[in-house]
Formats: structure tokens, sequence, C-alpha cells
């Protein structure tokens, strides 16, 4: 006899799924996926001229990469194979980039000390300003009710502004502009992500944390790192942050050289998990940044190895598990057998009586 165990738990779970409403990609995974170690490179240092700061993959799977060196954005659009690239005149260099709808991106210019967060519709010569800062910004995101946020590393803070008015003035939302470990201080605040619950999670570079500071808290939350509520995982200079579809964080670990996934008290590395550096595949060198595609892989911003590393989603680590078991026990009549065997033996006694 054969049994099949476990394979309508399984079945029942998404292989992987998307959030709607996005201009990112935030999958859902099975509860413990897995991407190959070895990363493909996406751009080589041949290609790129300087160094990859940021990399923004849309729902629609174009790929943007901000480069320094002269003020470079390089565009793969909707999956194709070569990019173009858009040049701004921006100094310094901007570090970021945030694209809704395909076609719109928020980048920065001006001087070092005066600053303008500006929308640019692609392929057109003019642009929007939506917010004036007094810095670069390190990050820019945009959340689900069209604030936008920016973490300007070096006052210390993280500051933003609504895209549906005209005030292009921003007010402050983590940091007091000092430095310092308390909870409502910030060290060269890096990368940014807003949830659905408008909860702001900010990678704390200076601190080796990760702060969440819910709606309308200047007090963050440590989650992960130095003094965090829970035994996490030890961080040295996070750069970089992104969160899945189930509520898992990803943190770029910038001096530990790796990718860390996990949320509460479960963090692993996932990424660059060795402890040597090297320019080997399944190795990174102060990566920067990251970003999901539509079918769940991860693209890391591969800073000192002048690269972008593409590391697939393993599908096969959430297929339907089956256990075949076999057995010596005898065979079991099924009810339905059961009942035609009987009915046939009150045919044959029916038969008899008249013969």
């Amino acid at each position: 006899m054969i049994l099949i165990e476990n394979f309508k738990l399984y079945l029942t779970l998404p292989i992987i799924g998307q959030l709607s409403g996005l201009s990112f990609n935030q999958p859902k995974f099975c509860p413990e996926p897995t991407w190959n170690s070895n990363g493909t490179i996406f751009i080589a240092n041949n290609t790129i001229k300087g160094y990859p700061d940021s990399i923004f993959v849309t729902t629609n799977n174009s790929i943007y990469v901000v480069a320094q060196a002269i003020p470079q954005i390089y565009i793969w659009l909707n999956n194709s194979v070569n990019s173009t690239i858009t040049t701004t005149d921006t100094v310094p260099f901007p570090k970021t980039i945030f694209v809704q709808n395909d076609n719109e991106l928020y980048i920065e210019r001006g001087t070092f000390n005066k600053r303008t967060v500006e929308k640019w519709i692609l392929n057109r010569n003019n642009s929007t300003p939506v917010m004036n800062i007094p810095a670069p910004c390190y990050n820019i995101f945009i959340d689900t009710s069209n604030n936008l946020y920016c973490s300007l590393d070096l006052e210390h803070k993280v500051v933003k502004n609504s895209l549906d008015d005209d005030d292009t003035t921003p007010i402050i939302v983590a940091g007091t502009g000092l430095s310092g470990p308390a909870s409502n201080n910030l060290i060269l605040p890096s990368g940014l992500f807003v949830d659905a619950s408008l909860n702001l999670y900010v990678a704390d570079y200076g601190n080796h944390r990760v702060q969440m500071f819910p709606p309308g808290e200047l007090h963050g939350i440590t989650v992960s790192g130095d003094r965090s509520i829970n035994t996490t995982i030890g961080l040295t200079y996070p750069t970089g942050i992104t969160m899945d579809g189930d509520g898992y964080l990803y943190i770029v670990d910038y001096y530990k050289h790796r990718i860390v996934r996990g949320k509460s008290d479960d963090f692993r590395c996932i990424l660059g998990c060795r402890t040597t550096i090297d320019i080997a595949a399944n190795q990174l060198l102060e990566p920067r940044h990251m970003a999901f595609d539509s079918y769940g892989n991860i693209y890391v911003v591969d800073r000192n190895n002048q690269r972008v590393q593409k590391f697939s989603y393993e599908k096969l680590s959430c297929e339907p598990r089956t256990t075949i078991t076999h057995t010596t026990s005898t065979p079991v009549i099924s009810h339905s057998t059961k009942t035609l065997a009987e009915y046939l033996i009150q045919c044959l006694m029916f038969l008899m009586l008249y013969i």
C-alpha cells in the first residue's frame, strides 16, 4: 500500500505573488524561500562608468541603475537587453532614484548645500520640483499615500512632504539633526522603506541597526541590529532595506558584505554569507542597495566590485513536498467495494431460492 503525505498542505501555498498598487515589486514567497547563492552579472564593471549606487525595478521589470562618475542613469525598459542612458546635470551626483508609472523619475539636483528633488518624465526635457532640501538624499521613497521621503544622511534625519500639494518644504519624521544612539537619534541614515501601514523603516548606518518609526512617532523601535527589542542579528553599517509581501525585511549589510532576511526574532543571512570577500559569484564587496523583480529574483548593487548581481529565486524551494510510504499491512476493502460485494452475495442468494 502506498500513502502520499504532506501533499495537500504544500499544494495550497502560493509559489509567488505580488502586491497590487505598487510601482516596485514586493513579492510574496512560500515559508522558506531560497535564492541561488551564485549570482550572475547583470551589469559588469566595464559597462558602468564609476561605482553603482542604487537600483529600482518596476513591476514591468524596467530596471533603473544610478551610477557615479558622470551623472548617469542606466535604464532597461520592460526586460529589454540593451540599456539607454539618461544624463542629468546634477552636482554632486545623485545616489538614488524612485520610479512611478514606469516613466516618472524622482531624482535630485542642485549644488551641495541647496538641492531639489524633482519629478522627471522620461524622454522629456522638463522637470517639476517637489521637495527643497539643504543637502543630498541618500535614499528616496514614496509611500502608498503619495508622501515622498528623503534620508538626509549628512544631517542625521529623514524628512517627508506630500506630492498631492504644492508645498515643497518637508517636515522631519525621524532624527533630530544631531547624531546619537538614542531612540530619537540617527547617525547617517541611509536606506528607507515605508510599509502599507505607513511605518517608516530606516537603515541607521552609524548605529548599526534598523529603526522603525510608527506614523507620527519620533522615537523609533529597533527591529534589527544593535539594541534591538528581540535577539536578531548583528549588523555593521546597513545601507539598504526593503520588504517582501509577507512583512520580511531584507537588509543590505554593507560592511559585512551580505544580505539579511527576517522579521521579529528570526533573521538570517541569505546572500554573500561567506566570511571572505572577493569578486566570486557568491560573494559581495560592500553592497549598497537591492531590489526584487516580479519573479522574486534579487538584484544587488555590489558597489565595490563595480557591478550589479542578479540572484535567481529558486522556485523548487517552494515545490509541493510528497512522502511515499510503503507498508505490508493487509489491504482493506473500501466502503464502495464492500457494498458492491454484499449486493452480489444478496443477488446470488436470491437466485438460489428459485433454482
